[in-house]
Order: structure tokens, then C-alpha cells, then sequence
């Protein structure tokens, strides 16, 4: 076995042999299970607090209680302390020349090994314990899908993790095939086309306002803390492109969310409605009295006072949870792999292979929209460990987040500069929209069709209504129900007759030799560019209603994800469906040779 202090060899790289992960895992570990046990035993004293209360104990009672309380927490911590030991005696992880072994088991030995060629990213993270002591979780990520787990290694130096995945990185991109020497002539002309030897020369030469400097310091003096073990280790592939957060971008992120907007709409429906409800339950000589005393009183201020207040509280914490989630974000590409770091306090380190890149998605909500931002995505080949599989697919974190806002007149740049595969995606000019009836279909789809459940409903509770026997007394209020009813009705069709009208104006694609770009959406707005030689499998569809109209949908699914990533389009021309579908068919070695051209 190697000593703790020789995982990292003196040149560089992982010395050979089995190695263990750090010893402050056992502590971490039995701590972490003994807050359960506390919650554990808490909750149950607070069950049984008013049956204590009642028969009266007395202090020898109450020490007995203390006693058997304190007995049983020594026992968890001494049980979990023992079998968090275990697990650390029995867990050891290794590099081979062909692969990563890790081995682990208390009762029943596990042996796993994960080839190079399998290894889609290597993340790790750490909460702010983890922080402090310099260790991080670390997660290998393989070819993805529900039959292929990621692996863990629950707690090792942070200088080891960084070590561990520049080796695997490095092996891995010694086996495979070197990339076409006309990728890293246009990679270089694609930087040249930005002025720029490399991006880090010239984002440096570009002076800093006050703002963004105080913010880039913030974030790189508190994201670079390493903790008390980590040590220190000095990646040797030199960093091609790199980029952080603006402090207006920061700012305008948190403020962006389009819940916002939800929160704001639902305070104005709820005070517009209360001098109505007010009246229909007879307490609307009540309300006018009130509001003229306040108006006269000295409380309106205090009113207004409370509002600003907890609309600047509102700001302020939306604020400090996108600096604590984004701040010190860095996005960089790297030995033929692409990183991204974020987090004040918990800490992300996450990356992925450029070959494991499926497709480029640009977000943007309602709010960012009209603000002219979007977030830029790369969706990637993921996986799941044992853990993560146990806690269902909802919590995975899905793709990787190069930019969680950036205004889209920076997109190309940094697409050209962090991931200059995707150059060739179809430009604005030359985007394909939908036909007109593709415009009547998408009304009866997401308008009528959801406004009809609606309406029936309104229209029985309404003859219902009307006819009961009901006391003059409520005759109002009835009216007023049945009057809200059809007022809803009225603005779900307007909601959804204008998100129609967004979507078919959205909506649009384009392909070109290599690159095949879809775009939709309502309020907000995805496009999704996706390389030909992704796609794993492609297809038309077209229902007996859209063979009417002469319209079908087009399907482009990628490995993306943990089970695959499907992208569609509704209702384009049929003869332009048809198209597509000739476009992603191989024409004898066409796809092969202009796929070996691009270096995709």
C-alpha cells in the first residue's frame, strides 16, 4: 500500500499501486450519520414531550432520560465511527495503464474498473466542511446510460483529484486517435478570426471596471482556498480559453429568474380582487373605513416602507444566492477536455471530453429574453452512480453550464473560443420557418384543445350554480364564482393565443453539411445545435390530420443524458421533412469523409 503522501508522483502523474482515501473521511462519515441519529432522537423527544409533561417527572427521571439519550448517541457515533473505519480500510482506488480500479466492500468485496476509453468526465465537489479540510467527493463519469454507473471516491486531497484527472485525461488522449491536423488549424484560425493568440492573453489585456475587478478578485481569492490537506498541484496542460462572470451579469441573474415575474403577477390578481371578495361577504363598508383612517393615519408610510423593504430583502438574497452559487465561475478549455468552477462557499468542479459534447443549448426564459440573455449549455453523455440512481433522475444534474447569462451578441465568441467544433452551425440567414398552417395547428394544439376541458367545466358549474336553490344572502358571491370562472377561461385563451403566436414565430431550423439547428419555444426561447455525426438516430412522423395538411415532425436523438436526449420539431413541410431525413441518410462515405474534414 502507498503511504498517503505519495499518491502524487515527484514528476507529475499517479504513482503506481492501490491508495486509500484520506483518513478525515471516518470522521466526516460519523459525523454526518450521528446528526441523523440526533435529528432522530429529537424528533421522538418531541413526540413524547407532552406525555413527559403530564406525568409530572421528576429530576431523576429526567436524568435517566439524559442518560439513556447520551448512552445511545455514544453507541451510534462508536458503530458508525467503526463502520466508516471499515470502509476506509477496505476502500482503495489504483491506476493501471488501461484503466481506473476501485475496490470497496464492508461485508461483500466490490472490485469496479473503469477503462480510460469509458471515462466521459471527471467531477469533483465538496460542501463547505469539505471546504476547510482540503478534500473533495470525486465522481468518474462513464459512457452514460442507465447500465453505465459513475463511480465514487468519497473523500480524497483536492491536489489528488486534480492529479488523479489530468492522468486519466492524459492516458486517455494518448490511446485515442490524435485529432485531424485541419481541427487544430482551424481552432487556431477561429482564435485568430477574435484577435486573440489564446482568449486568456486577451482577457487579461482587457481592462477591468471596478465592478468586475471586485468581483473576479472575490471569486478567485475565495474559490482558490484549498483547505487545510489539499496541497497543491500544477496542471501541465496549458489552458487554451477562458472565461468567469461579469459582476453585472451576476446581478442581473438573480434578478432574471422568471419566477419573479410569477410572484409579482400573483400579488396584483390577489390585491385587485380583495374589495371584491370584501363586498360579496359584506365587509366592504368595513374596508372603505379602514382604508380611510390608513390614508389619513401615519401608517401609509410604514405600508410603503415594508414593501420596499422586502422587495430589497427579496433582491438582496436573490443576489447573495447567485454569488454564492456562481461566484468564482470559471469555464475553460483544457487538454482536450472543457472545465467549469463555481461556488463560494460548496464547491464544483465539473468537466467533460470534447468528443463527449452531443449538442449546444441556448436558453433563454421570458425575463432573459427581453433582456437579450440566455444561458449556454453544453448537453453532454451522462451517468449515474448507485447513489444518485437510488435518489431518482430529477435531482441529476443534467448538461454542463458554460454560461449561466451572457448576452447573446458573446455567444459566438465564446462558442468559437471554448468549443470551436460547432463553428460551422447554420448562421440566422439561413434559418427555415414554418408553414402558415403550421400557425392554425399550433392554436388548436396548445389553445383550443386546452381551453375545451376548461370551458366544459365552466359551463356545468355554471348550470349548476344557476339552478340550485341558493340564499339571497350569497347570490353575489355566487355570481362573482361564476363571473371569476369565465374570466379565467378568457385569460388562459389569451395567455395561450399569444404563446402560440411566440411559438410559431420561434420556431425555426436550419442544416448545413455538417450541423443541424432547431429552435422553439413560447414565452422563452431553446435552440439546440446538434453536429450530423451525433445524432444516433433520426425520423419523421406524421399523424392522419398533419397527411391533411401536408406537414410532418421531424426527430434528432443523441446519446446526451443518462438515457439519450430526443430534440423535435412540429409541423414543418413534409417535402422539407423528407429533406432532412435525406440529409442525415449516408450517401456511400460522404458522412465519413466530410466528418474526418471537420474533425467533429
Amino acid at each position: 500500500m502507498s503511504k498517503e503522501n505519495n499518491v502524487i508522483a515527484p514528476g507529475g502523474g499517479i504513482t503506481p499501486g492501490p491508495h486509500r482515501i484520506h483518513p478525515a473521511y471516518v470522521v466526516m462519515a460519523a459525523l454526518q450519520a450521528l446528526v441523523g441519529i440526533i435529528i432522530a432522537i429529537a424528533a421522538g423527544l418531541l413526540g413524547s414531550l407532552g406525555e413527559i409533561m403530564n406525568q409530572g417527572l421528576g429530576g431523576t427521571d429526567i436524568v435517566v432520560i439524559v442518560a439513556i439519550t447520551g448512552a445511545v448517541l455514544v453507541l451510534g457515533l462508536a458503530i458508525t465511527l467503526t463502520a466508516a473505519y471499515i470502509y476506509y480500510k477496505r476502500f482503495t482506488w489504483e491506476i493501471t495503464e488501461s484503466d481506473i480500479i476501485i475496490r470497496s466492500g464492508l461485508f461483500f468485496k466490490k472490485q469496479v474498473h473503469v477503462p480510460f476509453q469509458r471515462v466521459q468526465s471527471i467531477d469533483f465537489s465538496a460542501s463547505i466542511i469539505q471546504r476547510i479540510i482540503g478534500i473533495v467527493k470525486l465522481k468518474i463519469d462513464t459512457a452514460g446510460g442507465s447500465t453505465n454507473r459513475g463511480v465514487l471516491i468519497p473523500g480524497i486531497k483536492l491536489a489528488e483529484a486534480e492529479a488523479l484527472r489530468a492522468e486519466v485525461f492524459r492516458r486517455k488522449k494518448i490511446s485515442e486517435i490524435t485529432q485531424d491536423e485541419a481541427m487544430q488549424q482551424k481552432m487556431q484560425e477561429a482564435r485568430a478570426q477574435m484577435g486573440e493568440g489564446t482568449a486568456i492573453a486577451t482577457s487579461a489585456a482587457v481592462p477591468l471596471n471596478a465592478a468586475d475587478k471586485l468581483v473576479d478578485d472575490v471569486g478567485s481569492e475565495i474559490g482558490g482556498l484549498r483547505g487545510v490537506f489539499a496541497d497543491n498541484y500544477y496542471e501541465e496542460a496549458p489552458v487554451e480559453y477562458e472565461h468567469g462572470l461579469k459582476a453585472k451579469e451576476l446581478v442581473l441573474s438573480a434578478l432574471s429568474g422568471d419566477h419573479n415575474l410569477v410572484i409579482f403577477a400573483a400579488l396584483v390578481g390577489l390585491a385587485t380582487q380583495v374589495p371584491q371578495l370584501a363586498g360579496f361577504l359584506g365587509l366592504d363598508g368595513m374596508l372603505e373605513t379602514a382604508v380611510e383612517s390608513v390614508l389619513r393615519s401615519s401608517v401609509v408610510p410604514l405600508i410603503i416602507g415594508i414593501i420596499v423593504f422586502v422587495f430589497l430583502i427579496t433582491l438582496v438574497l436573490g443576489i447573495l444566492n447567485s454569488a454564492l452559487s456562481y461566484g468564482g465561475f470559471k469555464a475553460r478549455r483544457r487538454g482536450g477536455r472543457i472545465e467549469v468552477e463555481r461556488g463560494l462557499l460548496s464547491r464544483q468542479s465539473r468537466g467533460v471530453a470534447i468528443p463527449r459534447v452531443q449538442s449546444v443549448q441556448i436558453s433563454q426564459g421570458f425575463i432573459r429574453r427581453i433582456m437579450g440573455y440566455a444561458e449556454l449549455k453544453l448537453l453532454t453523455i451522462d451517468s449515474m452512480t448507485a447513489e444518485e440512481s437510488q435518489q431518482g433522475t430529477q435531482q441529476l444534474q443534467s448538461g454542463l453550464v458554460i454560461h449561466p447569462f451572457v448576452k447573446l451578441d458573446r455567444v459566438d465568441s465564446i462558442l468559437a473560443g471554448i468549443i470551436p467544433e460547432f463553428d460551422q452551425r447554420p448562421q440566422p440567414a439561413e434559418y427555415k420557418t414554418l408553414p402558415k398552417v403550421a400557425f392554425r395547428r399550433v392554436v388548436n394544439r396548445h389553445t383550443i384543445l386546452t381551453a375545451l376541458p376548461y370551458a366544459a367545466f365552466a359551463l356545468i358549474a355554471t348550470l349548476l350554480l344557476s339552478n340550485l336553490p341558493i340564499p339571497a344572502q350569497i347570490e353575489d358571491f355566487i355570481v362573482w364564482i361564476i363571473g371569476a370562472l369565465w374570466g379565467i377561461l378568457v385569460l388562459i385563451i389569451i395567455g395561450r393565443t399569444i404563446g402560440s403566436i411566440l411559438w410559431y414565430k420561434n420556431a425555426a431550423y436550419s442544416y448545413n453539411k455538417t450541423m443541424l439547428l432547431i429552435r422553439q419555444g413560447f414565452y422563452g426561447r431553446i435552440t439546440t445545435i446538434i453536429p450530423r455525426n451525433k445524432i444516433q438516430w433520426a425520423q419523421t412522423k406524421q399523424n392522419p390530420i398533419q397527411k391533411m395538411s401536408n406537414v410532418a415532425n421531424i426527430v434528432a436523438v443523441t446519446a446526451a443524458g443518462v438515457s439519450g436526449t430526443k430534440t423535435s420539431l412540429r409541423d414543418l413541410d413534409a417535402e422539407e421533412a423528407s429533406a432532412y431525413l435525406d440529409w442525415i441518410r449516408p450517401h456511400g462515405n460522404r458522412v465519413i469523409r466530410e466528418t474526418k474534414e471537420e474533425g467533429i
